[in-house]
């Protein structure tokens, strides 16, 4: 079957699921969800292995037509591209540090050099792969404008990132290896792996929150690898430029015999975080050679840099967690030394209280600022979202025109009622029909005695849309905070005017002429 742009594919299922769903069929759908396309992706999808375009429209200079070839290309999920983001750099930022501990690391081992593979083919396919403008909000798909962007880019330090250059050995015949000292060119593919890393968590829908603290743990992992691999490395290159081995390799626990690769890690890292905290090495040293100052030095510097940039960003997530309630709290006590000054009754400062609870959850937003900057067709899919299933849940409004039904839902009035609220009392004249969203209320017989409760999805009126004058017989009295949804008989005259036929049809309907029944939720 031929691929479909992102905007012509079919909602995941997930976003059909009730709200009172499990935790378990939450994250199963979720799962699911990840083998979806990418709502980034750039070019024509890529699965299985073999690319298919995608019918894309003219989006500006450089966009593919529907039916060119197979590249650009881009991965189709976010699986895809998490596979790719750990198979091309776990190596470069993992296993090729560790690797250098090692008493004689082969510089022409396979799965160096195979890593090494991986790493020129990711270069490739961001030469074929499009991209997002985000200066002229354009989806770029021209090969040539793909690769001269790429070139003015990254391009550079990919390249020297994947080069085989621990082949090259500084010193030859040595006590120590001095190859591994070239893994350190690999870090200039961290540019790349930031922007692919920003795509997944883009395609994963994590919040802001959730992403900055992944970003905080994986850098501070990074970052305390990597400054072990430079503890030990930097001894064991410069070893070669004194006549002191002994020395450095009794002072940084450099690889000898009889010596776990594990003892050499963990004491390094052990030295390297002491020094990023600022407590230095446990024992001093009589002999200090300058490039051991340096590098202390250094590594102190930096690593109190970082500690203070990883602190700044935690702190700055927790006040940014916490200032939605900060915010509501500070508004409530406002409130509450108002009401205090007006003197408002217990009560009623509880009902207030209530009502704020329901609405806001602790925490504070502006609901009219916000719809205010989506437009109308966000608003109206909105209203759908909600009232949908209230609407069609209506045996006369069910088999309708799709139309017709939208008409219906964007006249709806939302209403919410206190419990012990009376909504509809008895003898009244009462032109609307209400349709209960979220809630419970109680139905009531003129003597006051209760017939039944109301729920979520029920509804009540429905005699007001052809007969608003006819008299209440029962009182309907809510029990809890409940939401509901108005359509008044002047708002369903209008969207019915321009469908006569159905006016007809659900006027002479034997909903409106069968007598009040408990069961089918009618109360008049």
């Amino acid at each position: 079957m031929e691929s479909k742009h992102i905007c012509m594919l079919p909602a995941p299922a997930c976003m059909d699921l009730p709200p009172t769903a499990g935790w378990l069929r939450w994250q199963l759908c979720k799962i699911g969800s990840l083998m979806l396309p990418c709502e980034w992706h750039y070019g024509s999808a890529f699965t299985y292995g073999v690319g298919r375009p995608w019918p894309w429209r003219e989006t500006g200079r450089g966009a593919r037509a529907p039916g060119s070839s197979g590249i650009p290309t881009a991965l189709s999920s976010a699986t895809g591209t998490l596979y790719i983001c750990s198979s091309i750099y776990s190596h470069s930022f993992t296993c090729r540090s560790k690797y250098s501990s090692f008493v004689s690391p082969n510089p022409y081992d396979a799965f160096i050099l195979l890593c090494d593979l991986v790493s020129f083919l990711d270069i490739f396919t961001r030469f074929i792969t499009g991209y997002h403008d985000e200066d002229n909000k354009l989806i770029v798909l021209d090969k040539k404008i793909i690769a001269k962007e790429y070139v003015r880019g990254t391009f550079v330090f990919d390249l020297i990132g994947a080069l085989p250059l621990q082949v090259y050995q500084p010193h030859q015949n040595c006590q120590f290896p001095t190859h591994t000292v070239m893994f350190v060119f690999k870090l200039a593919r961290l540019p790349s792996l930031r922007i692919k890393w920003l795509e997944m968590f883009q395609q994963l829908s994590l919040s802001y929150v959730t992403t900055v603290a992944i970003a905080v743990v994986v850098r501070a992992l990074l970052f305390f690898h990597w400054m072990t691999y430079i503890h030990y490395q930097v001894p064991a290159f410069f070893s070669h430029y004194y006549n002191r081995d002994t020395v450095w390799a009794k002072r940084f626990h450099m690889q000898i015999p009889n010596e776990a690769i594990f003892q050499v890690y963990t004491t390094n890292l052990y030295w390297v975080c002491g020094i990023c905290v600022g407590a230095g090495y446990f024992s001093p040293v009589d002999d200090y050679i300058i490039p051991d100052l340096l590098l202390t030095t250094t590594i102190g510097i930096i690593g109190l840099l970082f500690l203070i940039y990883s602190f700044t960003t935690l702190l700055r997530l927790f006040i940014y967690g916490q200032h939605d309630k900060y915010l509501y709290n500070g508004r409530l006590k406002d409130l509450e030394e108002y009401m205090k000054l007006k003197r408002i009754p217990k009560s009623l400062f509880r009902k207030i209280l209530l009502f704020l609870n329901y609405k806001f959850h602790g925490t504070y937003f502006n609901e009219e600022a916000i719809l205010n900057t989506i437009n109308e067709q966000i608003k109206q899919d909105i209203n759908m979202h909600f009232c949908k299933k209230l609407v069609t849940n209506i045996p006369i409004f069910q088999d309708m025109p799709v139309a017709f039904v939208n008409t219906i839902i964007f006249n709806l009035t939302h209403a919410l009622y206190m419990p012990g609220e009376i909504v509809v009392s008895c003898g009244e004249t009462v032109n609307c029909l209400y349709m209960i969203s979220s809630g419970t209320v109680s139905i009531l017989n003129s003597v006051g005695k209760e017939l039944t409760h109301l729920r979520d999805g029920a509804y009540f009126g429905e005699d007001a849309l052809y007969d608003p004058d006819k008299i209440r017989t029962t009182t309907v009295l809510t029990l809890e905070i409940t939401e509901m949804y108005k359509l008044s008989n002047e708002s369903y005259r209008s969207c019915i005017r321009p469908y006569p036929h159905l006016d007809d049809r659900l006027r002479a309907s034997s909903v409106y002429t069968s007598r009040p029944n408990i069961r089918t939720r009618k109360y008049d």
